[in-house]
């Protein structure tokens, strides 16, 4: 599978405004920001993500990741976790999808939540893995934490097959 932007053009939202629970499902749309988690019947377990955004090293910016449930005709949505992401020096490439004036994150923080964080802060994209089984949509939220100056995610869904053993 290949990554993802989560949207379509970086996000410049100061601060993470949370959405109430709905009669309607989030809209999902490419590169919008929500994702369906269960694709063509096969559930996803985990969701990773790298962090991009503009601005300098050291700069900071969040990510909130949130799961959307049914219950009944109600949509609720849960923050599975609040990343907090440290830019670094590590940069796009020229006419790639990331730019050169993209800085990835090499440091990311779970502030709430739970989040799998394999990488250190070594000037490479860090990554975080977020269990996201049972949930019927996944949502990215942003915020500039008063120092990056624009943030986006890449993003992977990683999908386990199963299948039922008779004995």
């Amino acid at each position: 599978m290949k990554l993802v932007k989560a949207f379509a053009a970086n996000q410049t939202t100061a601060s993470i405004a949370y959405p109430a629970m709905s009669l309607t499902a989030p809209a999902v749309s490419a590169n919008g920001g929500v994702v369906a988690v269960t694709v063509q019947g096969i559930a996803t377990h985990d969701l990773e993500v790298m962090v991009y955004g503009a601005g300098a090293d050291t700069n900071t910016c969040l990510v909130s990741i949130l799961g959307w449930r049914q219950l009944g005709a109600t949509w609720i949505p849960t923050e599975l976790c609040l990343l907090t992401c440290t830019l670094s020096t590590y940069a796009g490439i020229t006419g790639g999808d990331v730019l050169t004036t993209d800085l990835f994150a090499d440091a990311i923080v779970a502030t709430k939540g739970l989040a799998v964080l394999p990488s250190v802060a070594d000037e490479t994209a860090a990554r975080a893995i977020v269990n996201c089984y049972g949930f019927d949509y996944i949502q990215f939220l942003m915020g500039l934490n008063s120092s990056a100056t624009n943030v986006n995610a890449l993003y992977m869904l990683q999908t386990t097959m199963r299948s039922e053993h008779k004995v």
